[in-house]
């Protein structure tokens, strides 16, 4: 084994009605378990996080609970509302849950100090383990490193690592400076095997949810120093990441996994169902690994 961490950042299957499918839930953790996925990330962008009900949140952090073994257990409480995140934070905690997460609040533009306060309070108040969801594209927000609220922040007693959802290689490898004790995990799949260079300590990834073995031995061939081996596969798992996000990333996975078996319903809206056309290009890129399935 490599002591890399492949954690899935989990899909959220629904049913016909649009309602959380927890036997396709309880079948997808299962199967990744299998592949030797070692945790889930629950409730993200992948998840359709932003796009759930509080309800419907709480309601997706106690059923994969509820399937997960063992497993490194991550709940992504992001909200505007710090009051809200720790509302969700809490109920994580209290089903079992020993990690959450969070982006910058987005949408109002904050000071460094008011974002820093945002995850002190909800490691203070809840008293659950943070990871720092840093994911720029999305939150439009960009930590500065050298703030001495983001500093204090990083020091923090229950802060335990970082998602690092960020092209920035330098970014990731400052965030380690400020505490190696911070566990980092790469956010981007497609530039897994990069970041191994800097010594993460794994991946949170949404191809995952189908391919969460490949990157299992990305992570032992570049431990055990077959590189050749360790890019052939993440040049694989690059084309198929080209094909997902030309056709959408979200309703590419769900489609994916249909392949797979997993009927993980529609996205929610505003996302769309892929196009005919456009399931023929996820078909085709994913034409050998299904194979190899069978």
């Amino acid at each position: 084994m490599s002591g890399k961490d492949i954690i899935v950042a989990l899909v959220t299957p629904f049913d016909q009605k649009g309602n959380i499918n927890e036997k396709v839930l309880k079948e997808l953790i299962e199967y990744n378990i299998e592949e030797g996925a070692t945790g889930f990330f629950v409730g993200g962008s992948s998840g359709e996080g932003p796009l759930l009900s509080n309800d419907e949140r709480m309601l997706l952090f106690e059923l994969s609970k509820k399937y997960s073994q063992d497993k490194m257990m991550i709940a992504n409480v992001s909200s505007l509302n710090t009051d809200e995140a720790i509302k969700l934070a809490k109920y994580a905690k209290n089903v079992g849950y020993d990690f959450v997460a969070s982006t910058a609040p987005y949408f109002y533009i904050h000071q460094m100090k008011d974002v820093a306060n945002y995850f002190i309070d909800i490691m203070d108040e809840s008293g659950i383990q943070m990871i720092i969801y840093n994911f720029p594209k999305l939150s439009k927000f960009t930590f500065d490193l050298e703030n001495k609220h983001i500093i204090k922040l990083l020091n923090h007693p229950k802060m335990y690592g970082v998602k690092h959802t960020n092209y920035d290689l330098y970014e990731l490898e400052r965030f380690s400076r400020i505490n190696k004790n911070l566990k980092i995990f790469n956010g981007y799949d497609e530039i897994y095997l990069s970041t191994l260079s800097l010594n993460v300590d794994g991946a949170i990834g949404s191809t995952f949810n189908f391919l969460s073995k490949h990157f299992v031995k990305i992570s032992e061939h570049y431990v055990n120093g077959n590189y050749e081996e360790a890019l052939h596969i993440q040049n694989e798992m690059n084309a198929i990441m080209d094909v997902l996000i030309e056709v959408g990333l979200i309703p590419g996975i769900k489609y994916a996994l249909s392949l797979y078996g997993f009927d993980c319903g529609k996205p929610r809206r505003p996302f769309k169902e892929l196009r005919a056309e456009d399931k023929m290009k996820v078909d085709f890129i994913l034409k050998d690994y299904i194979k190899e399935e069978k």
